[in-house]
């Protein structure tokens, strides 16, 4: 049974890796690029953009309260929040709104700026970024959600996007934000999280969304095949969980039991 047990388990490792490399060959050698539908949330964001300048007032930003960028449970978030920055950065850079980026993690302090810098001198108003609305409020949670309460009280945004990995952190400023008046969007893949998003935000990327979202607004045609290869992927373990099912209830039993090893 234990070798069956790695048999299997090699054989669906096996179609995962030339399911993703597929996808990932046929975007570097051909003009092919996956399409990913739009989300609600990602729609929303050219409104966040558009009611901060109509009032004047910043949009505050951050890619999650929590995390670190090494880890293989937030760091794909971070990364996918610090992407969906660089959308807004240039959409802030256009109209002429005041961007606030707070950071929880000192690491990822060179890539916000880099990807804020970046966009600002792609719309020719590099001289308009001001360095220190990139604001780091500590290694903690307890840190951050009090400088951001702190900023949002003192600075007044007009929306505020939150999207990468968050933890308890999460309703106390979406709790905040809601109460000053603010739209808000929220991002986040970790699962114990996410009805607390749905209750606080006014919009939501739950769960791969988000990594889809950051895949899509980066325009990287890598990441763009990444995901559309998982997609593909979820599609055939469905499948495979289908065909047993059915197959159990003619009585069947070993293909349900290949599937649980």
């Amino acid at each position: 049974m234990t070798i069956l047990a790695n048999i299997s388990s090699g054989l669906l490792l096996l179609i995962v890796v030339t399911v993703s490399y597929y996808y990932i060959n046929k975007v570097r050698t051909t003009d092919w690029r996956p399409y990913i539908r739009a989300l609600p949330a990602v729609l929303a964001m050219e409104e966040c953009v558009g009611r901060s300048m109509e009032m004047g007032k910043p949009l505050l930003y951050s890619p999650g309260a929590s995390g670190a960028l090494t880890s293989a449970s937030s760091g794909p978030s971070i990364l996918a929040g610090i992407s969906i920055l660089g959308y807004i950065a240039a959409m802030c850079a256009k109209s002429g709104t005041k961007l606030i980026c707070n950071v929880h993690d000192n690491a990822i302090i060179p890539l916000v700026e880099d990807v804020i810098e970046t966009s600002y001198r792609i719309e020719g108003v590099f001289d308009q970024w001001n360095p220190e609305n990139v604001r780091f409020l500590g290694g903690t949670q307890q840190s951050f959600t009090s400088g951001h309460l702190g900023t949002i009280a003192r600075e007044k945004p007009a929306t505020q996007i939150i999207c990468g990995y968050l933890a308890v952190a999460q309703i106390t400023v979406a709790e905040a934000g809601k109460i000053a008046g603010l739209l808000q969007i929220g991002g986040n893949t970790n699962v114990y999280q996410l009805p607390y998003l749905v209750a606080g935000f006014d919009y939501w990327l739950l769960g791969d969304e988000l990594l889809a979202a950051g895949a899509d607004l980066s325009k990287d045609p890598l990441q763009l095949a990444t995901i559309f290869g998982e997609d593909i992927i979820k599609y055939l373990v469905i499948g495979l969980i289908l065909i047993g099912l059915v197959l159990s209830v003619f009585g069947f039993d070993f293909f349900p039991k290949w599937l649980k090893m």
